[in-house]
């Protein structure tokens, strides 16, 4: 792995020892040579179409308000903005993996705490 990678790795709180220790072991370039050959443009085109619509699915809805301008009616309300968008981000990328129907963290969005 990169040294650079590995730095930046080791600096992320929350992400858990087996977690880091998969990523200086060389898990993303197994992860990329196990998928890039099935990657085609449509396959790609349809992942980031499931990402794009998952990540949309978890942002709050927009509406009307005073003035009809846009307005947003029930803004998020978290603790941690790393973790908000770490949670989103990790269902909306791996539903594109595994289909939404597929994946056990759109399922029950707790388990996206136990993987990082």
């Amino acid at each position: 792995m990169s040294p650079l990678v590995d730095d930046f790795v080791s600096r992320i709180e929350g992400l858990s020892e087996p977690a880091k220790k998969a990523y200086r072991e060389g898990l993303v370039p197994k992860v990329i040579h196990l998928f890039a050959p099935n990657l085609t443009g449509s396959e790609r085109k349809r992942m980031a179409t499931t990402a794009l619509q998952e990540f949309i699915r978890q942002l709050p809805e927009p509406c009307r308000s005073e003035g009809d301008r846009p307005g947003m009616c029930n803004g998020v309300q978290t603790q941690d903005l790393w973790l908000w968008v770490r949670s989103i981000t990790t269902i909306a990328t791996t539903s594109s993996l595994m289909g939404k129907e597929n994946n056990p963290w759109n399922k029950d969005p707790s388990l996206v705490q136990y993987f990082w």
